[in-house]
């Protein structure tokens, strides 16, 4: 069974669910964007689908 997967944020702007997901607790700038509050909610969400542990990739869009 493989258990690797990729994490695609799109909008990432400052990349908040990706660093959740990485195990940052706190941000890396004063603002860390407006889905930092949300973190832990979205992290849960991932969780309940049923990925486990850190991705193996990610890749950030933003629009730009």
């Amino acid at each position: 069974m493989n258990d690797a997967w990729c994490f695609v944020e799109l909008c990432c702007g400052s990349a908040a669910p990706t660093l959740a997901l990485l195990g940052a607790r706190r941000g890396l700038v004063p603002y860390q964007g407006s889905k930092w509050r949300f973190r832990d909610a979205l992290v849960g969400s991932f969780r309940r689908a049923g990925v486990a542990g850190p991705p193996d990739e990610v890749v950030l869009h933003d629009i730009g």
